[in-house]
């Protein structure tokens, strides 16, 4: 008889078949019961199934000759395979691929990251250690009219003027071709999908890799001066800062025909010697990656459409702001502090890497805040009210720095410092795994406001409002000078700017007081950077692994993989050539016909393909 638990275990078994193998588009399921059977077929839109056919049923008999067949001659626009990539599988259980993208090869591709098998399906590789440069692939599987997921559109424009240090640069991208010149998939919900497909040129280690807590500051110091480059200059926000998408360590692809962005801003090595490096050498300590979400900031903030990308909620629920999560402006309940101001040697740094204009531009006069001002105190507090109500949400800059402030404090959270040694019964223990959680089950809120709109919502405003000895109680000893730091950026990031009567007049100033602040703590500590043991968390049973960033109203994906692991590592151990040893994927090697030379990128030998204009236009859809 009909079995829902077998049906949904069927289902169960093909997700993670095709979680597993991300060279199948779709995959066919033959679902067997006691009394009968059914036929499902899944690919990244879902899972849609036949009714229950009983043995003894006269159509029992067509349907599984039926299903044979499309397993071998699948219908029109359905494929079995991707014939661009195959695998070899090694002793131990290693699997390398083999991708091919624009004629070129790329052997020994190891995967890092797939996703869940609906929505995307993004898939991420890397390349081995054989090769003196590597590279990344990124594949996903896309709507070709859905209004998101431009990032190679973006990567283009980012750099269309020379590259912006700490961004990842495009060095490929392309559709799959499936079949002749069919690159699009009929899905089991008649909606077309393309698969895309990415070089990156560019890798970088996750921040929970950080080999110290200084190192982890100065790439955090550089994010936010990149951040606010791509918001000034290249006039885009990214709009998912996480976990996932801030990388530190990078390691550059060589490139003979560098052309660095022009005016170019100092980062922290720069600012912390004393001496400005040349433009075309001032490399980055981060490297920022993932603009799927990016969106194209207006020329004029009156230009910002009520329904436009500006508008939407996106990004990774533990690390999203809190105005993002709830989908309004926060009332302001916080008193705001002062922009800081610095003194001494952290002065003269600053004032040597920037100059007194940009010092002074961002100092606050008497009675503001940021250079905003609040509702005065003998104003009708109920008509304040009403008219933050009625302002409408749009995505801020300074939305993307309080994601910034979550993730390093989530990082700061699980670090263990070299040589602590933590009694699991202890209180900080049991803080640290408690604030933990808090984190790990944050998510969007009901965009709707109900009754109780006025009072807090974010199940993560405790942590911003604590008082400081509760801020620091999870905090090893050794980390107590760095959780008084990041109390002192939580209480600028805590405050509701858009909520102000006046706004501050600049979008990047909260980007300015957390990298005073970061800068101040990086002068007075720099002879005691707290170095960390990488490879050994202190809460090693946190749910770790990075949740795909995805707009709320969609549902994006979920359950992901991702090993934490030393990226640039990867793969030293494996074969130069795909020929040697291994078992084979043998179907998906016939259908890789003739040798092609593998990508120069992986040889060192790399030009950068400066794009046209015309080629780093920004379709309208992703514009605010």
């Amino acid at each position: 008889m009909y079995s829902s638990t077998s049906q949904s275990r069927a289902s169960d078994y093909v997700r993670e078949f095709l979680r597993r193998c991300p060279n199948r588009p779709g995959a066919y399921c033959l679902s067997m019961y006691r009394g009968g059977f059914s036929v499902h077929f899944a690919d990244s839109t879902g899972t849609e199934g036949s009714y229950v056919v009983f043995w003894d049923d006269r159509e029992a008999i067509p349907m599984l000759v039926n299903y044979v067949y499309s397993i071998y001659v699948p219908p029109a626009g359905h494929f079995s395979r991707d014939p661009t990539m195959t695998w070899r599988r090694y002793p131990g259980g290693r699997t390398l691929w083999s991708i091919r993208i624009a004629g070129e090869e790329f052997p020994n591709m190891r995967p890092i990251f797939l996703a869940a098998p609906w929505g995307k399906r993004s898939a991420i590789f890397v390349s081995g250690g054989r090769y003196r440069t590597r590279a990344v692939i990124k594949d996903s599987y896309r709507d070709p009219q859905a209004g998101y997921y431009e990032e190679p559109q973006f990567l283009k424009h980012i750099h269309c003027h020379g590259f912006i240090p700490g961004v990842v640069r495009l060095a490929r991208e392309e559709n799959v071709v499936f079949s002749g010149q069919q690159t699009e998939i009929i899905s089991v919900r008649d909606s077309p999908r393309v698969k895309h497909r990415m070089v990156l040129a560019d890798i970088g280690e996750f921040l929970l890799r950080a080999r110290s807590v200084n190192d982890l500051l100065m790439a955090i110091y550089d994010v936010l001066e990149v951040h606010r480059t791509l918001a000034s200059r290249a006039k885009v926000l990214h709009r998912d800062m996480s976990l996932a998408n801030i990388l530190m360590y990078p390691k550059w692809a060589s490139c003979s025909n560098v052309k660095m962005l022009e005016g170019a801003p100092p980062l922290i090595d720069d600012v912390l010697s004393g001496k400005l490096r040349d433009p075309q050498d001032r490399v980055a300590r981060c490297l920022l990656i993932d603009f799927d979400y990016t969106v194209r900031l207006p020329d004029a903030p009156t230009e910002i459409k009520r329904e436009g990308a500006m508008c939407r909620r996106v990004g990774t629920p533990r690390y999203v702001a809190r105005a993002t999560a709830a989908g309004r402006i926060l009332h302001s309940r916080n008193i705001p502090v002062p922009m800081p101001e610095l003194s001494g040697e952290t002065l003269d740094l600053y004032l040597g890497a920037y100059g007194q204009g940009r010092y002074e531009q961002y100092c606050d006069s008497a009675g503001t805040f940021h250079g905003g001002r609040l509702q005065e105190p003998d104003a009708d507090i109920w008509a304040g009210a009403e008219r933050i109500k009625r302002l409408p949400y749009t995505h801020r800059w300074d939305y993307d720095v309080e994601s910034v402030y979550w993730t390093v404090y989530s990082v700061l959270l699980l670090v263990r410092p070299q040589g602590y040694w933590e009694d699991e019964r202890s209180e900080k223990y049991s803080a640290m795994r408690r604030y933990w959680k808090i984190l790990a089950n944050h998510d969007f809120l009901d965009s709707t406001p109900g009754e109780l709109e006025n009072l807090p919502q974010d199940t993560r405003a405790p942590l911003l409002e604590c008082d400081l000895p509760a801020y620091l109680m999870p905090f090893p000893p050794e980390m107590e000078n760095v959780g008084r730091l990041m109390f002192s950026i939580a209480q600028h990031v805590r405050v509701s700017y858009a909520a102000m009567v006046e706004l501050p007049p600049y979008e990047d100033h909260l980007h300015e007081a957390v990298q005073r602040l970061i800068l101040d703590y990086l002068v007075a500590h720099r002879n005691e950077p707290i170095e960390l043991t990488p490879d050994n968390l202190r809460y090693t049973q946190a749910k770790i692994a990075v949740v795909e960033s995805q707009p709320e109203e969609s549902g994006g994906e979920a359950d992901i993989s991702v090993d934490f692991e030393d990226v640039l590592g990867l793969g030293d151990a494996a074969p130069a050539s795909s020929a040697e040893g291994g078992q084979v994927d043998s179907e998906g090697s016939q259908d890789l016909r003739g040798p092609l030379p593998v990508s120069p990128l992986l040889q060192g030998d790399w030009e950068y393909p400066y794009f046209t204009p015309e080629q780093c236009e920004i379709g309208e859809s992703f514009r605010s």
